[in-house]
Formats: structure tokens, C-alpha cells, sequence
């Protein structure tokens, strides 16, 4: 799904691939964002210090494991946007620390 979004970002002028930063745990994965523009992260605490719009693109079960990761470097400048299905907004407002923004 994050190689949709970002692909569907880039192909409509929302954002231009080379603004965009991905972590993937798979090099294949990375190879494929690298190969239309994207620059990919050796983990998603460098995608968070390199971007202020964050994009959960993980499945469900992984959500929390991400978030633990990236609690640390998250302030009040960031926007999270969460399209993990069927997992609750109460699940994601415990964390990070609350000035960040959730979509």
C-alpha cells in the first residue's frame, strides 16, 4: 500500500518523489521506491527525522512495533497519517506523547 500512496502522490504532482522517505525492512522493497525517486531510510526513526507528514503503511499487527520505534523523534511539527485497517485511534493516541497530530 505505501508504494501505491507514494506512486499516487507522485504520478498526480501531490509531492514529487524526490521530498519522499521510506524504510522497509525487505531491500527489494527499498529497490522498488528507489527506482521511481524515493529515498529509502536504513530505519523508520530516519524516515521521521527526515519528514514532517509520516505515513503508516504497515500492516496491522506491525503498528505498535513502529510506533515504539519512532516515539523518541516524534514533536509536535509531525502529522501522522495511519491506514492500517481495524486498528483503533485510542490505540494510536497512547502513542507517541500527545502534540502529535493523528489522520
Amino acid at each position: 500500500m505505501a508504494e501505491a500512496l507514494a506512486r499516487g502522490f507522485v504520478s498526480k504532482g501531490v509531492a514529487s518523489a524526490d521530498n519522499m522517505f521510506c524504510f522497509d525492512p525487505s531491500e527489494e522493497r527499498k529497490q522498488v521506491f528507489k527506482e521511481f525517486g524515493v529515498t529509502p531510510c536504513t530505519d523508520s526513526k530516519e524516515v521521521v527525522s527526515k519528514g514532517r507528514l509520516i505515513f503508516i503503511a504497515v500492516k496491522p499487527q506491525y503498528v505498535k512495533t513502529v510506533l515504539e520505534e519512532v516515539k523518541g523523534e516524534l514533536s509536535d511539527e509531525h502529522v501522522i497519517v495511519s491506514i492500517a485497517a481495524g486498528v483503533p485511534l485510542s490505540v494510536l493516541e497512547v502513542r507517541p506523547p500527545s502534540p502529535t497530530k493523528w489522520r
